[in-house]
């Protein structure tokens, strides 16, 4: 069971390092619409699709390994007071109830959502460029999966920690060996 769970953790790292990658392409978007548009008077067509686009795929890809390393925002006034074994039921039962199903339907959602616009060869009607839009649908899902898988892991972590809390990380601590 230890190798699945690492196995998550490695594929979220990966996953992030192409949200990295699509910082760069967002970049380079973003400098090639200022010299166009101030330089050379030419504003680009793509360009705003391009950076929305690029923009929530890349927080969307990065999600999960965010929740593996503990930096996503947690208020934990309360359940920081409470014993490690409570704050890891508190947490087990949380995630349990309401983030895996919440995720487990979003995904599921955007799957579809994804396939139905690849079939359909969907444009983005609000913009005048009109871009394809399942690349987008499938970068936003891809990461949402992502985040499901990590947060069964995590809910795993949370019920070894009932048992034994020493064996993980105290809950919203996050993982501060991670590899990419």
């Amino acid at each position: 069971m230890d190798k699945a769970l690492r196995f998550i953790d490695r594929l979220s790292g990966v996953i992030a390092a192409i949200a990295m990658i699509l910082v760069v392409g967002l970049v380079f978007v973003m400098i090639n619409e200022v010299f166009s548009r101030y330089v050379l008077h030419r504003p680009r067509i793509y360009s705003l699709d391009l950076t929305f686009m690029l923009n929530g795929s890349l927080f969307m890809l990065a999600t999960a390994y965010t929740l593996r390393a503990g930096g996503l925002i947690r208020i934990d006034f309360f359940s920081s007071q409470m014993p490690l074994r409570l704050q890891h039921a508190v947490n087990f039962v949380f995630f349990l109830l309401c983030m895996l199903p919440i995720l487990g339907v979003l995904s599921y959602t955007g799957i579809m959502r994804s396939w139905a616009a690849y079939e359909t060869g969907r444009r983005e009607m609000a913009s005048s460029w009109g871009p394809v839009v399942w690349p987008y649908y499938s970068a936003l899902t891809l990461g949402c999966v992502m985040l499901w898988l990590q947060c069964i892991v995590e809910t795993v972590r949370f019920a070894i920690g009932i048992g034994s809390p020493d064996k993980v990380p105290a809950p919203g601590a996050g993982d501060k060996t991670i590899e990419a």
